[in-house]
């Protein structure tokens, strides 16, 4: 029924469809593609060109007695880290592929590896969207502490199944670099298809609330939450949000900062979706998954409250258009200098390459 219902709101209304497909290609083009894809390649460089094992011998000490992980796990949580959503999940998909790590070691990673990027929390939720630089700081270490604490729980606890409760440190070789044309051109054309999946979602998503809204669950959802809640701007947020992070972060910001905190490191269905497409063939478990969301958001929730007794601000949530304004032109400036950067590092990679088949010559490397 639900099916037929939203076949005729595509086919009756097709003009507010359209808008919905053109502001989901518009945030792809403003926001997500110059802020992700950069991230989506370098994260499969780093594994396909041998530096995710170059930093596991640095960062082993920590992942295998923290995380009970093996080193090259440690670039995964760094990259979810500072990247955003789907850099993580796709570094950790790429691993588990090569046998870097086990599927176990995989599961583990994404139970904890699902992080919005620092840029994203700090300009455009904090300054943009709540006036306050402090703010967006203050969810980014909610976000950080959630995800490390859920990450120690995630590895080491009994409850949740997993066989491999320690890492067994196995004797470490050193690994030689690859930095050849075929593993560059690779990883674009990688990414460049990632980038093309997510970009779907994303404009899907955006007809999915077009739907929702006019099969009346969008309201039916807000009326029975408030009814719980007593809350008008949390129960008018909490589909938009849950839905889709990026199109639905400025409901969630008008919800106050609690519940920003909780929707963003729960990190959308669009996002999740985005996510399984990295994980296809890995047998992810979907509910371990969702639950391990809704936990990190939960907890991301608690720790932004106690931030706020001892680091209390002065803020008001986006509701207005000139912020929402801003937001697109912080964004594409931002975008612009990422896209520069990248294209400094495809300058220099020619001569990072001579530079290292002259240290193979000099016998510096293995």
């Amino acid at each position: 029924m639900l099916c037929v219902v939203s076949a005729a709101v595509l086919t009756f209304d097709s003009e507010e469809v359209f808008g919905a497909v053109k502001k989901g290609c518009a945030l792809c083009a403003d926001t997500i593609i110059p802020s992700v894809f950069p991230f989506l390649f370098l994260s499969l460089f780093i594994v396909k060109c041998g530096l995710a094992k170059a930093a596991g011998e640095i960062l082993a000490p920590v992942t295998e007695k923290v995380f009970c992980l093996p080193g090259c796990a440690g670039a995964v949580i760094i990259t979810s880290l500072v990247g955003g959503y789907p850099a993580g999940a796709q570094m950790a998909a790429q691993l588990c592929a090569e046998n870097n790590i086990s599927r176990e070691q995989f599961e583990k990673l994404m139970c904890f590896c699902v992080c919005a990027g620092p840029a994203f929390l700090i300009q455009t939720i904090g300054r943009c969207f709540f006036g306050s630089g402090a703010a967006g700081f203050i969810l980014l270490a909610a976000q950080t502490v959630s995800c490390l604490l859920l990450g120690i729980f995630a590895c080491r606890a009994p409850v949740l199944g997993f066989k491999e409760r320690f890492f067994i440190q196995t004797k470490r070789k050193n690994n030689p670099l690859s930095f050849s044309a075929e593993v560059f051109s690779d990883c674009a054309a990688r990414s460049a298809s990632a980038m093309l999946n997510i970009c779907a979602y994303v404009v899907i998503f955006s007809v999915v609330g077009v739907i929702l809204s006019k099969t009346g669950v969008a309201g039916l959802v807000s009326s029975v939450l408030y009814a719980i809640t007593k809350n008008k701007e949390i129960s008018a947020a909490f589909l938009p949000a849950v839905c889709d992070t990026a199109s639905g972060s400025a409901a969630a910001c008008r919800a106050g900062l609690l519940f920003a905190s909780f929707a963003l490191v729960f990190g959308g269905f669009c996002v999740h979706f985005q996510i399984f497409s990295f994980c296809a063939g890995l047998k992810l478990n979907k509910l371990r998954f969702f639950v391990f969301r809704v936990l990190a958001g939960l907890l991301s929730a608690l720790i932004t409250r106690l931030l706020l007794v001892f680091f209390p601000i002065v803020s008001t949530a986006a509701a207005q258009e000139q912020r929402q304004m801003s937001f697109s032109s912080v964004s594409r400036s931002g975008s612009a200098a990422v896209m520069v950067m990248c294209l400094a590092a495809v300058i220099m990679l020619p001569d990072m390459q001579n530079k290292i088949k002259s240290l193979d010559r000099q016998g510096f490397s293995n």
